[in-house]
């Protein structure tokens, strides 16, 4: 005798069996739901796990304060922040060389070599968190004090253009001459003139 296969049991009531069949799709469309909520959360603890926060600063002293100019990018963040573009201005006009912004901000030769006035790239570097990153530095021993006094009056009209990106691809853009704050980008837009050091 062939088997029959297993049927839902039914109270024979049909009232109560729509119910209970009702109960159980709100139940799976409930945990279908809460499934969802769960892993949009799991992805945003990931993001902020790995977020990264460029700031940019100019002091005049070191942490022990020695006297010291520096252009610094620092991220307050707690992920690596992985430089795609860079740019720095003065006035509003960017250069793409040391010399030429010494030149235009600060009338020191572009011909003439400056030992006390240091240089980095920025641009494809990765700035580890809570790390800081001076792009610029004059040392005072090093430096005609001429030359370090023009730096340090010029150093308040430096801005700095950034865009940065975490380890998952989520992107950031900031002017300091024109933000408060990074603002979140789709992909980082190409800028002008590039600081090449």
């Amino acid at each position: 005798m062939p088997e029959t296969p297993d049927r839902p049991h039914r109270t024979g009531l049909p009232i109560i069996d729509l119910i209970i069949g009702l109960s159980a799709i709100i139940i799976s469309v409930a945990s279908l739901w809460v499934a969802l909520r769960a892993d949009s959360t799991q992805e945003r603890l990931l993001q902020a796990s790995v977020w990264p926060y460029v700031e940019y600063f100019s002091s005049d002293a070191t942490g022990n304060g020695d006297k010291r100019l520096a252009f610094v990018l620092r991220n307050a963040g707690v992920g690596p922040a992985i430089v795609r573009t860079f740019a720095v201005e003065y006035n509003g006009h960017p250069y793409s060389r040391l010399r030429q912004l010494l030149a235009a901000c600060c009338q020191l030769s572009a011909n003439r070599h400056h030992p006390g006035i240091l240089s980095s790239t920025v641009y494809d570097s990765v700035i580890m968190a809570h790390d800081d990153m001076p792009f610029i530095e004059v040392l005072p021993g090093k430096t005609d004090p001429h030359d370090y006094a023009s730096v340090g009056a010029a150093r308040f009209h430096v801005g700095i253009q950034i865009c940065y990106c975490s380890v998952l691809g989520d992107c950031w853009f900031f002017d300091s001459k024109r933000d408060e704050q990074p603002n979140a980008v789709r992909k980082c837009p190409p800028v002008k003139v590039p600081y090449l050091t």
